[in-house]
């Protein structure tokens, strides 16, 4: 009976044991959670039947089937994302309520690298490279091998204090947040933005690690680098803001520095330096481009002591002169342009008329090298109303064609002003086109009207029922002209005329 009573306190200890280890332990060995693993490219989803409310999970992975060498997160759903996986490996996953000691039987999922994604083959980010270092930012540029659009995972090591870059859709992002004199490993990975529900998802494997290590300089750079209106062919003035906490020492000065790029690529010093936060650069190429950055150093020694500032891109304008003038009209100043040519008869530059009457043509000053370009403005009458075109002329003659204009130069950024113009009625030229043996309108006769005072120069041109009209005719000697184009029944006849008034004419065309 002793024995008996014995065995049955131990049976009962041994019992107690094992419903205690079932309590600490949660569901034993084998109990599935319900744990299920789907894939999209280098992410994992993860489900599991909950153990009830307020429960707080840990979640095992690697690629290991032990698990050796796995890693463990908690969350505090029944659900979770495992994301940022390296492609083409088989993961192992399992779950267990926190505080048990058992896992749910372990699950597997292999993920992928994406070869095409919306519609276009997934590359890499190339050309990784750092237009500027600074002690607390990098400036980061790159591209895919065909130029095609793409989002990117910047991965930076160790993480900056304004935590790990967003996903950025661009080819240029500026990482902040650094520490002064850190090395820092900098990843690109191409990746799939969030949809469905999914995060943004790693598509393609890692770049080559970029490493870059932050300035140690005791400044920051200046800041707030802007050029200065007006721009100019020559020379370019500079403002920026000193940089502050700390600022630049009394013994300080800032100094230019030129690039090819923004990466200052060839880059070399402005040839001053300056103590105030303002500098005019001469000296430039016109029609140049500059990328200037500017950094502060000792005066003594040109040691630099800032980081350097964001660079500004400065293009200085072409070599060129303005011609300007006015027009006097009774005309509407809408239906009147100005027109300059150079000396081999191309166009220069064209301007409506202000309301004012002025114009402003802008053209070079010279054709090749330092030869001087000359250059002869006209002023064109283009409306439907009786007014006659001119060319400017210092003369008080109307100046009907180019050899009666003035030739003008200008010189670089200068200007030169022209003698007012006046736009003045024209005088009306009618006439008809009979046969010169019946006396018949000739019908579909063609009529032009060329100045015959220096090169000849078409005025106009008319035909219907024999009839012809011409407007804003000035003053001059003119070739009346009538033809038949296409005609094997009349010869073409030409008459001079000189044109002090409006007047009617009459052209016999004669049988060939």
């Amino acid at each position: 009976m002793k024995s008996m009573r014995k065995w049955l306190a131990s049976a009962l200890a041994t019992m107690l044991v094992a419903s205690m280890a079932l309590v600490s332990a949660g569901p034993a060995t084998g109990v599935s959670y319900g744990l299920k693993a789907s894939g999209r490219y280098t992410a994992v989803r993860l489900t599991w039947t909950s153990q009830g409310a307020g429960k707080t999970y840990q979640v095992q992975y690697g690629t290991s089937k032990t698990f050796k060498g796995a890693r463990t997160v908690e969350v505090a759903t029944a659900g979770t994302y495992v994301n940022q996986l390296t492609g083409n490996k088989t993961y192992y996953f399992r779950v267990r309520t926190k505080g048990t000691s058992s896992w749910s039987p372990k699950v597997s999922k292999k993920t992928s690298y994406a070869s095409t994604y919306g519609g276009g083959k997934v590359e890499k980010a190339t050309k990784v490279s750092t237009d500027d270092v600074s002690g607390s930012s990098i400036d980061l540029t790159w591209t895919t091998p065909s130029g095609q659009y793409a989002c990117f995972r910047i991965k930076v090591s160790p993480s900056p204090s304004t935590g790990q870059p967003a996903i950025q859709c661009t080819t240029a992002f500026t990482l902040t947040g650094l520490k002064k004199a850190t090395k820092y490993g900098i990843t690109l990975y191409t990746v799939a933005p969030a949809s469905g529900g999914w995060p943004d998802t790693n598509i393609s494997g890692p770049t080559k690690t970029l490493y870059r290590t932050t300035s140690a300089y005791a400044l920051a750079g200046p800041k707030e680098l802007k050029l200065v209106p007006p721009q100019r062919t020559w020379q370019a003035t500079l403002d920026w803001t000193a940089p502050s906490n700390p600022a630049p020492a009394a013994t300080d000065s800032y100094r230019i520095l030129l690039g090819d790029s923004s990466a200052m690529k060839n880059a070399r010093w402005y040839k001053d330096i300056t103590q105030d936060t303002k500098i005019t650069m001469t000296g430039l190429s016109n029609n140049g481009i500059y990328y200037v950055r500017v950094v502060v150093v000792d005066t003594a020694t040109l040691k630099q002591r800032s980081d350097r500032s964001n660079y500004l891109l400065v293009k200085t304008l072409r070599t060129h002169g303005s011609l300007t003038g006015s027009v006097s009209t009774s005309a509407p100043l809408t239906d009147i342009v100005a027109t300059a040519y150079n000396s081999a008869g191309e166009l220069a530059d064209q301007s409506d008329i202000t309301s004012d009457g002025s114009y402003s043509l802008s053209v070079r000053p010279f054709n090749s090298g330092s030869t001087p370009e000359v250059y002869k403005v006209r002023i064109a009458y283009i409306g439907s109303g009786n007014f006659a075109s001119s060319w400017v002329s210092t003369t008080s003659s109307p100046a009907v064609n180019p050899n009666q204009a003035t030739a003008f130069s200008v010189g670089n950024e200068g200007n030169t002003d022209l003698p007012s113009t006046k736009i003045a009625a024209g005088h009306v030229i009618t006439g008809k086109v009979i046969d010169a043996k019946t006396g018949n309108n000739v019908s579909g006769a063609l009529v032009t009207l060329q100045n015959i005072d220096g090169p000849k120069q078409l005025i106009a041109s008319a035909y219907s029922s024999g009839a012809f009209s011409f407007k804003g005719v000035p003053s001059g000697s003119y070739t009346l002209r009538a033809s038949y184009v296409g005609s094997s029944t009349y010869k073409a006849v030409n008459t001079n005329v000189v044109i002090t008034a409006g007047g009617a004419y009459t052209i016999k065309l004669p049988r060939k």
